[in-house]
């Protein structure tokens, strides 16, 4: 993955790529994000690895002139995206983990042996988890977030793809707790703001996790929703969340935050989700039933 391209690439969400990558990128296959030596402005980097994720649904880039030849291209969405909690560095002891021609890092897609793939993720620390020692994951009061203009990014299919925070992700509850320290942390900072109350940490379950008062006196509720890709596919929310969303309208909340557990997080409000979906802006999918059995 490059600094220095006009590729639209979303770490974590999706991949655009050309033709010639065409019978590398399969649907299915798990793949790790690598990062050269080459960054803006003409800066240089170690190079290093920085996530895993799985290949999801393949389509060919609309765009009128990338649609035959060379110039043909195609969009891949990503699916469990994890970023790794620590970098892990392109050579060890000065020998490249990735053996091969010496040209071989001119391609954006290489495909590895199984070995040097399971090497990578054994040094990333993603199996002893984000809180390991040695693993530097910053604390959501020291990281720089910066507000986002939008985060929200539309399936170029109707398939839906996965989720850009998948609720079952072994790692979901540590995100979740991180995105919800940071969230708080800034809602902390809204001048004139007051009683911020942090609910699912004392274990409450409203429809939202953060409140506070603003600064005319209004209860303001906040359902927080973290990702570590670089933007949101969809999002998933309960039926309790969905009820108040609507209950409460323009006094409900969700605060989208991606790029968790990194250095610098962004992150974008989005107030009265429910009108959305009044305005058909939005729609929502039912992707899981409660069974009960009747005698």
């Amino acid at each position: 993955m490059s600094d220095a391209h006009n590729w639209q690439d979303d770490e974590g969400v999706q991949y655009h790529y050309p033709t010639k990558y065409r019978n590398k990128v399969l649907e299915g296959e798990r793949f790790v994000y690598y990062r050269g030596v080459n960054r803006l402005n003409g800066k240089r980097g170690d190079a290093h690895y920085f996530g895993t994720g799985r290949i999801g649904s393949i389509t060919q880039d609309p765009d009128p002139e990338r649609q035959t030849g060379v110039k043909k291209a195609w969009f891949c969405q990503i699916e469990n995206y994890e970023r790794f909690p620590t970098d892990v560095p392109a050579k060890v002891d000065g020998i490249l983990r990735e053996q091969g021609p010496s040209n071989q890092f001119r391609d954006g897609v290489r495909v590895v042996d199984d070995e040097t793939f399971e090497s990578i993720l054994e040094a990333s620390g993603l199996a002893q988890g984000y809180a390991a020692p040695g693993n530097a994951v910053p604390q959501p009061e020291n990281v720089f977030a910066k507000p986002a203009g939008n985060l929200l990014v539309p399936s170029k299919d109707n398939a839906g793809g996965g989720n850009s925070s998948p609720r079952h992700s072994r790692h979901a509850k540590v995100i979740g707790d991180w995105a919800e320290e940071l969230a708080l942390h800034i809602i902390q900072n809204i001048e004139g703001s007051t009683n911020h109350i942090h609910r699912a940490a004392i274990g409450e379950m409203p429809g939202w996790d953060l409140d506070y008062l603003d600064a005319d006196g209004q209860l303001q509720r906040v359902e927080v929703k973290g990702t570590q890709a670089a933007a949101f596919r969809n999002i998933e929310i309960t039926a309790n969340e969905l009820a108040a969303a609507k209950r409460h309208g323009n006094h409900y909340s969700l605060f989208l935050i991606a790029k968790c557990m990194s250095p610098s997080p962004s992150y974008q409000w989005v107030s009265n989700p429910a009108g959305f979906l009044d305005r058909h802006e939005w729609e929502v999918q039912p992707t899981a039933y409660r069974i009960s059995f009747c005698m």
